[in-house]
């Protein structure tokens, strides 16, 4: 028998260390698809705390997810000192890769709310101070940048236009940089991540949905690039919270001008807590939702989108 301080012992742990890893490697090697995360808006800290932190765990204990994505409104309401603090304290705690971009609460109104104890919208000063904290909070070059996970694109975007009186602005320069990426990138299939939807992807089911500050903006300059860029292909979006318990959460009205199909994320300020996973394989795109109260996946709402056939 092997003493656990002999030289024979530890032997015999780094023997079952590596078969353990190799296994790890082999599983990762044979799997032929990529697997995103989808965190609708965290509103962090708010409230039900403990429900988010519950859906890190879940999360954390995935051994496939490749990139946990957060679609904007990470802090509560204003992005002041204690809402980025707690928000970096949370996604500090996740043991994968992360991509967030930047919603409305996060950069575009004051540190204070007015009389009737709504929120004001900032000067251009303080949202540029905003979008800078946003960055350094979460280590980005710029609030607005692209990955590559196996054959396609990933492109994350941020509203950031300083003037803006619309909740999901994206400005001249970002655009100007969108339209260089996709140029750039013809031949790859692109999956955009941006906080607001696009125009008619969901149902009127209350009086915000599909109104101007809840679509992105500039929505006909969007349509454009859209139009002339047929490599991207789906949309993933959140401040809508829209959940799966909404009409259109997942149907035929998701799919924009007849070509990209927008995925709709319930936000995280709820006790019952909903995430999208897009599986990510050579063809096609698959898309499923779990529920993280009841601990299991809302099979109805699978849906599989094809990758566009594009010139070599």
């Amino acid at each position: 028998m092997l003493k656990p301080n002999s030289a024979g012992f530890a032997r015999a742990v780094a023997l079952v260390l590596a078969l353990l890893l190799s296994v790890c490697i082999l599983s990762a090697a044979e799997r032929n698809y990529h697997r995103i995360v989808v965190l609708g808006d965290p509103h962090l800290p708010g409230n039900n705390l403990e429900e988010k932190r519950q859906v890190r765990s879940d999360i954390n204990g995935w051994k496939d997810v490749e990139l946990v994505a957060a679609v904007g409104d990470i802090t509560e309401m204003m992005g002041n000192e204690e809402e980025y603090a707690a928000a970096k304290e949370y996604f500090r705690e996740f043991n994968k890769p992360l991509a967030l971009t930047g919603g409305n609460h996060d950069y575009i109104f004051a540190d204070y709310l007015s009389k009737s104890r709504k929120v004001v919208f900032g000067s251009a000063r303080s949202r540029a101070a905003k979008l800078d904290v946003f960055r350094k909070t979460f280590g980005l070059e710029q609030v607005y940048y692209k990955k590559e996970i196996g054959n396609y694109l990933l492109v994350f975007l941020t509203p950031d236009d300083l003037q803006a009186t619309k909740f999901a602005t994206i400005s001249k320069n970002q655009l100007e940089w969108l339209e260089a990426t996709f140029k750039a990138n013809r031949n790859k299939p692109t999956i955009i991540f941006f906080h607001a939807p696009l125009e008619g992807t969901l149902e009127t089911y209350n009086a915000k949905v599909n109104t101007s500050n809840y679509v992105v903006q500039p929505k006909e300059r969007i349509r454009v690039l859209l139009a002339e860029n047929p490599q991207v292909f789906m949309w993933v979006s959140g401040h809508t919270h829209t959940s799966p318990r909404k009409p259109g959460f997942a149907s035929a009205i998701n799919i924009y001008d007849r070509r990209v199909m927008n995925i709709h994320n319930a936000d995280m300020k709820r006790e019952h807590i909903y995430t999208n996973s897009l599986y990510l394989y050579p063809d096609r795109v698959e898309v499923r939702t779990y529920d993280h109260k009841k601990r299991k996946w809302l099979g109805k709402f699978d849906r599989t989108v094809p990758v566009p056939e594009l010139k070599k």
